[in-house]
């Protein structure tokens, strides 16, 4: 059990929108959506693919990859996947234990075979532009 009874957590979604380097990481467009009193004891992967639900009914966990990070956390340094309870459950730990808020991206996954923009990111580290890695382009990862 991680609360004690009077402990919740705010979760912060980032629905609809991409990353781009330009020159930093950011999450240009689409739309924010906040759940406080989110409760330890039963977040889950399952909660979150039904909370976003909740705000989109076409949303279909299988064409996004999710990203998370503590709210003051940098795009570029703290993220982290988000794709099962073992995920909700770290996310769920840090947010209880530093009294912070845990803030959930979501990205386009590519309709071939391949990487995400964030992957592209995290396996460069963290070096290149949008625009050096796409050839002019900012739309990095499609919308959602």
């Amino acid at each position: 059990m991680l609360s004690d009874y009077t402990t919740t957590f705010k979760v912060i979604f980032n629905t609809r929108g991409y990353f781009v380097k330009d020159p930093d990481l950011k999450y240009v467009g689409g739309e924010v959506f906040v759940f406080e009193g989110q409760d330890p004891d039963y977040f889950s992967f399952f909660e979150v693919r039904d909370l976003v639900k909740s705000i989109d009914s076409a949303f279909d966990y299988k064409t996004v990859k999710m990203w998370w990070k503590h709210e003051e956390g940098s795009l570029e340094a703290d993220m982290y996947p988000f794709k099962d309870d073992g995920d909700a459950l770290e996310s769920t730990v840090y947010a209880v234990g530093n009294n912070n808020a845990i803030e959930i991206y979501c990205e386009a996954k590519p309709e071939a075979e391949g990487n995400t923009f964030m992957d592209n990111v995290r396996e460069k580290g963290k070096g290149k532009n949008c625009e050096e890695e796409n050839e002019g382009t900012s739309d990095c990862s499609g919308n959602l």
